[in-house]
């Protein structure tokens, strides 16, 4: 099965949505699955570029035997509200412009949150793609708006 997974955290960048979905990417290959990862450029939380990457449009590499797709957004440190929430909301147009075309047809997609826009990217190419829907909630500690995931799925 080819699952494509939406977030805009993701390895080398530190914190638990990217160690979470690096690991479960990890485990869905060992199982047989093709995995697609669909991010930005790693920036999280100094809003600077990680070494070893150059900002650009568009990259794609592998990291452990995963695909990943990494777009353009807008680059801020984790401060400041207006900024961050810009950052996000870039993450949006971006995935759905310059790393979709390039994914094909997944037969899974899952979009993560935090951020929402990444989770509405998911949906979006669900929908797009003609794929049945559906939600699924993952609580994790105290219940909050940004924990939660969107999985869409082949009828």
């Amino acid at each position: 099965m080819k699952i494509a997974v939406y977030s805009h955290y993701f390895t080398p960048e530190i914190g638990a949505p990217s160690a979470r979905i690096h690991d479960l990417s990890k485990n869905w290959i060992q199982s047989g699955h093709v995995v697609d990862v669909i991010t930005c450029f790693p920036n999280h939380p100094t809003g600077r570029m990680y070494p070893g990457y150059t900002a650009g449009w568009y990259m794609k590499e592998s990291l452990d035997d995963i695909c990943v797709h990494r777009h353009r957004t807008y680059i801020t440190p984790n401060s400041g509200i207006v900024k961050k929430t810009l950052g996000h909301i870039s993450y949006l147009p971006s995935a759905l412009m310059l790393s979709n075309r390039r994914v094909g047809k997944p037969d899974v997609v899952i979009g993560t949150s935090p951020t929402l826009f990444a989770a509405i990217a998911a949906a979006f190419t669900g929908m797009q793609r003609k794929r049945r829907l559906s939600w699924i909630s993952g609580i994790c500690g105290r219940p909050s708006l940004w924990n939660w995931a969107s999985c869409v799925t082949r009828n």
